[in-house]
């Protein structure tokens, strides 16, 4: 059985809201109101053939289910698609908490879109992003960017202006990166890297490719920032 514990700010637990599968992804709104949450309902990996997440958005302050990605109308160059094999993942909230990007995949091709919580519906941005981040000023994207096949699993931590919809692939980190980054500030980023063993230590990369990848924390995960 899977679910979600949500806590407030005295690390109280409120509520307990069900989940269909082990959560891969997850992100709170910065006005503490919503939560998304992206589980596998089948396979254990986004390199894995045939995998099938499930994302939804949660009310925190109510503690229940607000919505499922795949409920939301998908526009394509302005005209309205839809298709069987819609995986959508890694959402990522803008400041406003009802404002976002995620992945969507379809037909073998993953998509950053743009999406509105209250009007349930979402707009394909561009090709060949996976599980992007958004800056705490709201003017870039880091997301991790696939090179060779599916089999292979390798991606690298890639930089997107949403301004000038220019894109860099950060190739001073040259391993490969298996997460959804978090910012620690406007200019830097942080992420897991397997480290020796079974372990995982947290790294920072600079969004403007000035310099090579720092140590952060050995034998962590997952890192979150509190603003």
């Amino acid at each position: 059985v899977h679910f979600a514990r949500i806590f407030d700010q005295q690390f109280q637990p409120t509520h307990r809201v069900a989940l269909t599968g082990p959560p891969s992804r997850v992100r709170i709104s910065a006005d503490g109101r919503r939560a998304a949450a992206t589980v596998f309902e089948s396979g254990h990996s986004y390199a894995q053939e045939g995998f099938s997440t499930k994302t939804t958005v949660i009310d925190l302050v109510h503690g229940r289910i607000l919505c499922d990605l795949e409920e939301f109308a998908v526009y394509k160059e302005g005209r309205r698609i839809h298709e069987k094999d819609f995986n959508f993942w890694g959402l990522t909230f803008a400041a406003d908490g009802n404002a976002f990007y995620a992945t969507l995949e379809t037909g073998g091709v993953s998509h950053l879109v743009r999406g509105d919580i209250d009007r349930r519906e979402v707009h394909v941005v561009r090709g060949g992003v996976e599980c992007p981040s958004l800056s705490p000023d709201g003017t870039k994207l880091v997301f991790k960017k696939r090179l060779g096949c599916r089999s292979r699993g390798w991606w690298q931590v890639a930089r997107f202006d949403i301004a000038t919809n220019e894109e860099q692939v950060l190739d001073k980190e040259s391993r490969s990166g298996d997460d959804q980054v978090e910012w620690l500030d406007n200019q830097t980023v942080m992420y897991h890297l397997t480290g020796t063993g079974s372990a995982a230590d947290l790294w920072t990369l600079a969004v403007d490719g000035s310099s090579n990848p720092a140590l952060l924390l050995r034998e962590a995960y997952s890192p979150a920032v509190v603003r």
